[in-house]
């Protein structure tokens, strides 16, 4: 493992992806703050009560200017774990014109006792089965001498609402925002109330109505919101009935807080209380109203709602071996008339866990984990599915694994750098393998694509369009800050003018036995830089390698000569922190660097200066596992890097060597949203290793990736047998082995020793990592032992 700047690149992202991984709530009745202004925020969401506008009674509060304020329409509600902030809208208040007052009605938790008269001797009744046990009861501030702004906080006593008269809990005095109640012309009116104010807790639901009148014994509430009984003319009487609810859920829960395990079609593990009650809250949508959702039975896709889950147990690990670490977990089952099709459609949406104890209170609700569930579901038949670009003679088909995807769509471009789409093209969902694909037309080769992703994103908690390249690219255009991350490109690697001559026909150097093996590392770049043996076009790059006769080649021969079998290249494929054009990268000056002394620090001053803009890295920051590394080619926007790789390729055969790649699938270069992240836009939630509470998993110092997982090992695998057969690359060492499985380095070993016998396979055995932590059986120095797969030995090294 080598990460140096790497490593600092890395933790970058780490604290990135630390930050990222903690944004998505789960509920929108979760923790969110408001600024009390009377201006509706954001953090409101959707309204939890509506009201139908116009509908003021006439003759009566339609046929003046200081009542048409009371025509409610919506009502909202947000906490934030100590205030109750309520909002609701008033888009024909103006404080020049308006006249009257309001009230808030309040119940605690569904309690039947409560207060049946408006505290103010208005005609309104409060009717609800549970009735109100506060009353928010205040002057507008409007056009008249009492429309001051003044608000009462109202608690029932059990016989009477004197508690809180005469004090100005609002604290509005002169103005029209003050500490607990604000109003904004053509907006609304906001509250901020404490919840020690109305003695409530999280895990409780508020029932809340909001009325709109004068201040009058005969009059009644001339509207409401939620829509209830309201008057008919100025002097009517009213009964409400209506309530809108909120509940106060114990905490937001993102990505970080995923403490639910979806193992199976109709199994879920969670750590959960005894006594406890269960459901499965579904959004298609996200931003989920857990009251809503947990109200509602699930009814279809585009419907928020719940299934019950029901406590059977506990979980035995042993029999989810991808997921050793749900040993004791309580074991929830889903209904059992759960079908294959409704576990793909929930999956499609956000899901939360929510426990609920003997009383019906919402005890805490956790986002969920879907890798298990997700192979349970495709794995069976996406295992085997071509997926990326295929050809069936000049006419290419595109494929992406994609099951948690509402679309995807194509956008085809005619060249590398053309803004706009030569063509938008639908992919068609397989429901049975989750794969999408569209075949074009032999037009289409040599262009460039990228996959728009219509899909739920946790850590944003809404569905978002993604435009992402294939993860399974043949070839890229060229990746710069100038421009948008690159594209993936239409390429058939048996092209012809893709082969150097003799390419088909190229025979390897002989090995007898593994034992014979002798390596020497390389870096693609480091090689051939300051060579000035080499031409200058070539230098850095995978060409130097075919000029046999400059100083590096003769220095690798003279060592094949004394026995050296193979060549290690250090990373090889596309990396993301090297800029592949040229003009756009600034290297450290050699001739300025070259005036320090040997004690100066300036070196590494100007080198640091220099270090996110060089051509330097060590490459162990994955972009995409299958394309040669752009920055090592002599022209990185056309095909140059496949003709380039595969000629170094046969120029070391033919001269004795065989070629050996360090591969580095225990992580990516980035993860989430991030700009350079390709498998969370495509598959959120699934690439990557978390521990039990959801939090990502970083013991390769950037996003461990999970390969114990099907379509992970996929990736791997098929990349591999592109680098085996299309590169005809003789051996292959794994970064971090130990965050694999052994079963997946033996998969990897079986797979490329069917390809070519004598391709040999070792890698970093080292314990520790999180495949341990989750208790997997990781490929340490000790479960190797006797596979043929050779590991480092630390206590030479």
């Amino acid at each position: 493992m080598r990460k140096l700047s790497g490593l600092l690149f890395c933790a970058a992202l780490l604290l990135f992806v630390l930050v990222a991984l903690s944004t998505g709530d789960v509920a929108r009745a979760s923790l969110e703050s408001a600024v009390l202004d009377g201006l509706r925020d954001a953090a409101y969401g959707s309204a939890i009560g509506t009201d139908p506008g116009s509908d003021l009674a006439s003759p009566g509060p339609a046929d003046f200017g200081g009542t048409t304020w009371t025509d409610l329409t919506n009502i909202y509600a947000v906490n934030d774990g100590t205030n109750l902030y309520v909002y609701v809208d008033l888009p024909n208040y103006s404080q020049a014109v308006s006249t009257g007052s309001i009230g808030l009605i309040i119940d605690v938790n569904n309690s039947a006792a409560g207060g049946t008269v408006d505290p103010w001797g208005n005609a309104i009744t409060f009717a609800q089965s549970n009735r109100p046990d506060y009353i928010v009861r205040g002057n507008i501030v409007g056009s008249t001498g009492s429309d001051s702004g003044w608000t009462e906080l109202r608690t029932w006593s059990g016989s009477d609402w004197n508690t809180g008269a005469g004090v100005n809990w609002g604290g509005i005095s002169g103005s029209q925002i003050g500490s607990k109640v604000a109003y904004a012309d053509n907006n609304g009116v906001e509250f901020l109330i404490p919840l020690n104010d109305i003695g409530a807790v999280t895990g409780q639901t508020l029932n809340i109505e909001f009325f709109a009148t004068q201040t009058a014994g005969a009059k009644g509430a001339y509207d409401t919101v939620p829509s209830d009984d309201q008057s008919t003319g100025w002097d009517d009487p009213t009964s409400q009935t209506a309530y809108a609810s909120h509940l106060l859920t114990s905490g937001v829960v993102a990505i970080n807080d995923a403490q639910a395990l979806w193992l199976a079609q109709n199994v879920i593990a969670y750590n959960g209380a005894s006594g406890s009650s269960y459901k499965l809250l579904y959004d298609p949508d996200g931003s989920m109203d857990a009251a809503v959702a947990g109200s509602t039975p699930y009814s279809s896709p585009t419907s928020t709602g719940y299934l019950d889950l029901t406590p059977n147990g506990t979980i035995s690990g042993a029999a989810y071996p991808k997921n050793p670490n749900s040993d004791g977990l309580t074991r929830l089952d889903l209904p059992a008339g759960i079908t294959a099709v409704t576990a793909k459609a929930l999956l499609k949406g956000q899901l939360v866990v929510a426990s609920y104890d003997g009383a019906g209170t919402l005890l805490d609700v956790t986002a969920v984990q879907i890798q298990s569930v997700l192979d349970d579901l495709y794995a069976g038949s996406a295992a085997s599915a071509a997926l990326g670009i295929s050809y069936s003679g000049a006419v290419p088909t595109a494929a992406v694994w994609a099951p948690t995807a509402k679309s995807v769509s194509l956008i085809r471009y005619a060249d590398a750098t053309t803004a706009t789409p030569a063509g938008t093209h639908a992919l068609t969902l397989d429901p049975v393998s989750g794969v999408w694909s569209v075949t074009g037309d032999a037009g289409w080769d040599r262009q460039f694509y990228l996959f728009d992703i219509e899909v739920y994103v946790p850590s944003e908690d809404q569905v978002l369009h993604n435009s992402v390249t294939d993860p399974y690219s043949v070839n890229l255009s060229m990746d710069s800050t100038a421009t948008a991350d690159p594209r993936s490109q239409f390429v058939n690697l048996i092209d012809a003018d893709l082969k150097p001559a003799g390419w088909d026909s190229l025979s390897k150097p002989a090995l007898a036995a593994p034992e014979d093996i002798a390596v020497y590392e390389v870096h693609v770049r480091d090689f051939s830089r300051d060579d000035l043996s080499v031409p200058a076009g070539d230098r850095g790059t995978f060409k130097a390698f075919t000029h046999t006769s400059s100083d590096g080649m003769t220095h690798l021969l003279n060592l094949q000569d004394a026995g050296l079998t193979h060549i290690h290249l250090l990373p090889a494929f596309d990396i993301a922190s090297v800029i592949e054009d040229a003009s756009e990268r600034t290297d450290p000056d050699p001739a300025l660097l070259a005036t320090y002394g040997p004690a100066s620090d300036q070196q590494q001053t100007a080198v640091g200066a220099t270090r996110d803009d060089d051509s330097f890295n060590w490459g162990y920051d994955p972009y995409h596992y299958g394309v040669p590394e752009g920055s090592y080619s002599t022209d990185p926007q056309g095909t140059a890097r496949i003709l380039e790789f595969r000629q170094m390729v046969q120029t070391l055969n033919e001269n004795g060597l065989r070629v050996v790649m360090d591969v580095v699938y225990n992580h990516t270069a980035a993860v989430g949203q991030e700009d350079k992240s390709v498998l969370d836009k495509i598959v959120p939630g699934y690439y990557y290793r978390y521990t039990l509470d959801g939090t990502l998993e970083t013991s390769s110092c950037c996003a461990d990736t999970a390969t114990e997982y099907v379509m992970m090992e996929k990736l791997m695998l098929d990349t591999l047998a592109r680098w085996a057969s299309a590169y005809k690359v003789d051996g292959f060492r794994f970064d971090l082995m130990n965050l694999h499985t052994v079963q997946n380095a033996l998969d990897a070993q079986t797979l490329l020793q069917s390809i070519d016998p004598d391709i040999y396979v070792y890698g970093e055995g080292w314990d520790f990592g999180s495949a341990a932590a989750k208790g997997l059986d990781y490929a340490k120095q000790s479960s190797m032992a006797g596979s043929g797969i050779g590991t480092f030995n630390d206590r030479i090294r």
